[in-house]
């Protein structure tokens, strides 16, 4: 599973005026059926991509590999009609805006992920894939302070590449309340030697030969009174009382990492095991 913060601020994403002519860009999307003005396939309301037509960003003759135009001129007058002429600016200087107002959108949500997760942004880098993605990259890491930026070869399909060479995944979970001082190899041992032959038999099943195998368990803890856990692994290998004291200790990290605060001195409780089945699979490597 990847965790996902979805915002509406996409290529296709509608700049629009309100009542006041305040200019404001999503969350309504034109989708690629009828899409931005300048597909020529119907759409009517200008979008991010209309904009950065205007710009420059894109180049009418090359959108995607050079198998599709796009109409600038199209794009010009429904940014002109609809924001540009009201906001009395140039279409130039209302795509700009429209811009601005997408990269704030997505500068927002990049900046409560990290924060979120307790990770500072000068240690991360962004990612930028989709179609549309690496236009906003270098703008929004600098906005934001991360100080390097990923394009993939071929962004455009990089979820679908993804999904094809993942790997097999398959989720175990037991829950059992252990206090702390209850946490031991002889209560510990048995439940997760269960979790792990289910593991294995579900990758059988899958026709995952030994070799191409990898188990990783985890726990779930928090400190008793708490309505929420921490997802710690537990090293994989032979489960003793260094495994375990090691994996409380993670917790009690990632704790202050997630919550800005932390209590090694309250008791640690054990909500539930969990065992996480990997089946590797081949793929071509990834320039």
């Amino acid at each position: 599973m990847i965790e996902i913060n979805t915002i509406g601020a996409g290529a296709g994403s509608i700049a629009w005026l309100d009542g006041a002519k305040g200019l404001h860009v999503g969350p309504r999307s034109a989708g690629s059926e009828p899409g931005p003005v300048a597909y020529g396939r119907g759409g009517t309301e200008p979008t991010v991509t209309d904009a950065s037509l205007v710009l420059g960003r894109l180049h009418p003759d090359r959108f995607a590999g050079g198998q599709m135009s796009l109409d600038l001129e199209a794009a010009r007058q429904a940014l002109t009609d609809k924001i540009a002429k009201p906001l009395g600016l140039s279409v130039e200087e209302a795509a700009a805006g429209i811009i601005r107002i997408a990269n704030a959108n997505m500068e927002k949500a990049i900046r409560v992920s990290s924060a979120e997760k307790g990770y500072d942004p000068r240690s991360i880098t962004l990612v930028a894939f989709g179609g549309a993605g690496p236009m906003h990259a270098a703008a929004l890491a600098k906005a934001v302070s991360i100080p390097t930026v990923l394009v993939p070869n071929q962004p455009g399909v990089f979820s679908a590449v993804g999904l094809v060479m993942a790997d097999i995944r398959h989720d175990f979970v037991e829950s059992r309340i252990l206090r702390r001082q209850q946490m031991t190899v002889e209560s510990l041992g048995p439940l997760y030697a269960a979790l792990e032959q289910s593991a294995n038999e579900a990758l059988t099943e899958d026709g995952i030969p030994p070799d191409d195998r990898r188990l990783h368990r985890s726990a779930d803890l928090h400190y008793v009174g708490q309505a929420y856990e921490v997802n710690v692994p537990v090293l994989d290998g032979v489960l003793d009382g260094a495994a375990i004291d090691a994996a409380v200790q993670r917790f009690h990290e990632l704790h202050q990492q997630l919550y800005a605060h932390n209590h090694p001195d309250k008791t640690v409780e054990f909500v539930s095991g969990r065992v996480a089945a990997i089946g590797l699979t081949s793929a071509p490597p990834l320039r």
